[in-house]
């Protein structure tokens, strides 16, 4: 199986605001959390056009669920109207 094997989805506006609005916040001293937010802007950053996998997408909405607090107005009513637009899992 190759690193290419699993289907990415181009990433949203909204999701890349989200992605750069949870740089900013303070995360646990090596938290998995940071660990993947700090790789994925830094991708993101670099990448025009950057994929995610079904995965990551669920695991950024959750983080910015979990992290609602530290974001700006705008961005967390983006995670609020994310929550209550979809299933839950």
């Amino acid at each position: 199986m190759t690193q290419d094997a699993l289907p990415r989805a181009p990433i949203t506006a909204d999701e890349t605001r989200l992605l750069h609005a949870l740089a900013d916040c303070r995360f646990h001293p090596g938290a998995a959390d940071r660990r993947f937010i700090l790789h994925m802007s830094a991708a993101a950053k670099l990448t025009m056009g950057m994929g995610l996998t079904e995965g990551q997408r669920t695991y950024l909405w959750r983080l910015g669920y979990r992290y609602r607090h530290q974001l700006p107005p705008a961005v967390s009513e983006l995670v609020a109207l994310h929550g209550s637009s979809g299933p839950t899992a």
